[in-house]
């Protein structure tokens, strides 16, 4: 039986954090894309549908708060598994990240072991329980 690659696709405004996280993933087994800002972000998350995206809150031009709702207003990417990445720890930024429709929230500096932990949860959840991971009603 082939394992399935999933694909993350990775969006981040800083070079140096972007291609970290593109080569960790890559590491990890994972096909990735990547995206410099929000709106290439959304260009490249409807174009390759990846399975999970990484997505920095602080960007310029579209933040990450504004792409996780237009990615959750597309049917293409509404059930794609959205992390937030952000440096903000107040609990009125973790709330808008979810209220916008986000589906798990990682305050920077993270670990990259912890980093790969979310997203392989993430994804196995998604096998055991279908889209973005939901127990069935």
């Amino acid at each position: 039986m082939t394992q399935r690659r999933y694909k993350i696709m990775a969006a981040d405004d800083d070079p140096a954090l972007l291609a970290m996280l593109a080569d960790t993933l890559a590491t990890g087994g994972y096909d990735v894309a990547t995206a410099g800002d929000g709106q290439q972000a959304i260009d490249v998350a409807l174009q390759e549908r990846p399975d999970l995206i990484i997505l920095d809150v602080s960007m310029p031009g579209l933040d990450g708060i504004e792409v996780v709702k237009r990615l959750r207003d597309d049917a293409r990417t509404r059930e794609t598994i959205i992390v937030l990445l952000t440096a903000v720890r107040a609990e009125s930024a973790v709330a808008e990240s979810f209220e916008s429709g986000a589906d798990d929230y990682l305050v920077k500096p993270f670990t990259v072991s912890h980093l790969l932990a979310r997203v392989q949860t993430w994804l196995l959840r998604r096998e055991d329980h279908g889209p973005r991971g939901q127990l069935p009603a």
